[in-house]
């Protein structure tokens, strides 16, 4: 209507108004481009390898990377506290959680803690060099080492530490 009359039109109108034409000239060939990007989409996203680069790339981002690393600590402490508990040995129950916590992301810094276990090497050492936890989950699980009681300590390590919400905000806005 503004155009019909001849108008001298603001730039971001003129921007709005042509977008808006090309939308509607347009509307069935980008509903079928958006219906395919989505089915493609999803058919890659299915792939487990994709699907595990995609996590692992997005648990580096600044803001996230944080969630993640708690996310990751309490999914591998919850886990082998369960395990050992259930009397699945140090070895095996390393071997196990290698692969879960591939789906949340790289998978080497697991395997090569599980093959230095499984080589005579320290839970806590393997863990540390691993750099797969932070350092006082590490210390933690070294103590429970160092008393025999390492099937108690991941479930100590989680009461202990989970952190408020107002401590999590302030930690990731720092």
């Amino acid at each position: 209507m503004l155009r019909d009359f001849g108008a001298k039109l603001d730039p971001v109108v003129t921007v709005f108004l042509t977008l808006s034409d090309f939308l509607r000239a347009h509307a069935q060939m980008l509903a079928v481009m958006t219906l395919l990007g989505v089915l493609l989409s999803w058919m890659v996203l299915r792939q487990e390898a994709t699907h595990r680069a995609l996590v692992s790339s997005v648990s580096r981002w600044p803001g996230i990377r944080r969630f993640f690393s708690f996310y990751r600590t309490g999914l591998f402490c919850r886990n082998l506290g369960l395990l050992l508990r259930s009397g699945v040995t140090l070895t095996e129950t390393l071997r196990i959680l290698a692969d879960i916590m591939a789906a949340t992301g790289s998978i080497s810094a697991w395997t090569a803690a599980a093959d230095r276990v499984r080589h005579g090497g320290k839970l806590s050492d393997a863990l540390l060099a691993a750099e797969a936890l932070p350092p006082m989950a590490v210390r933690m699980l070294r103590l429970g080492e160092e008393t025999g009681q390492l099937r108690c300590w991941p479930a100590v390590w989680l009461t202990s530490t989970k952190p408020s919400s107002s401590a999590v905000l302030t930690a990731s806005s720092a």
